[in-house]
């Protein structure tokens, strides 16, 4: 599985549910500029 997430903020609830599945891919693009505030 791969989950992309393109979003202003870091996607850390999929990191956090999906952390020891290594099966699951996670492509996480985000502002780090404006995150965390």
């Amino acid at each position: 599985v791969m989950i992309i997430d393109l979003d202003a903020h870091q996607g850390n609830g999929h990191e956090m549910d999906f952390s020891n599945d290594r099966r699951v891919y996670i492509l996480d693009m985000y502002n780090p500029g404006i995150y965390p505030f």
